[in-house]
């Protein structure tokens, strides 16, 4: 993917679409927690709750179809900890990204199609990934540069990814016997 879309952004720039601007001068900042403050407004409560159980239920689907990909048993009490453990990361991730006044995420069907591609379904590789990509926020510059990234290579790399997306869920469906 990172060299698609590099060639992506060469062959773009050699058509006069990719033009590289300032990078901005701060090279490293830390986040600020609470920028805006701290406050709970009981009025939205229920609306976030709601949509925080069905962010539940898609966790569900997705850290399932992650384990048949992964060619992990979907059965057994290791599974029902994989989910726990899925879930409970979520929410962590959703209360961090609060905290930081930023859109809270959850678990991506993407991530299905990555493993079906390269065939790496290791909890470390994700976690050296997830470390990394943590400390690639910590530089402006590098934020910059990827918003620059023109929006048809950007198309590219996002079809290429959810027809592997799409592979990996069709694989996923029953085969008659």
């Amino acid at each position: 993917m990172v060299v698609g879309i590099a060639v992506g952004c060469i062959a773009a720039g050699l058509s006069g679409q990719f033009h590289l601007h300032g990078l901005g001068d701060t090279l490293f900042r830390l986040p600020t927690l609470f920028p805006f403050g701290f406050q709970f407004n009981s009025a939205i409560f229920l609306p976030v709750a709601l949509v925080s159980l069905v962010c539940i239920l898609e966790a569900v689907g997705d850290l399932t179809a992650n384990s048949l990909i992964s060619q992990q048993s979907v059965d057994d009490c290791a599974f029902r900890n994989r989910l726990k453990g899925g879930i409970l990361a979520d929410g962590v991730s959703c209360m961090v990204a609060a905290m930081l006044c930023a859109f809270p995420n959850t678990t991506f069907a993407q991530n299905n199609g990555v493993i079906q591609m390269t065939g790496v379904a290791s909890r470390y590789v994700g976690r050296y990934i997830g470390v990394i990509l943590i400390l690639l926020g910590l530089f402006p510059p590098v934020g910059e540069l990827l918003r620059q990234i023109p929006a048809p290579v950007l198309g590219g790399a996002t079809m290429v990814m959810f027809g592997c997306v799409v592979a990996a869920g069709i694989g996923l469906l029953p085969r008659p016997r």
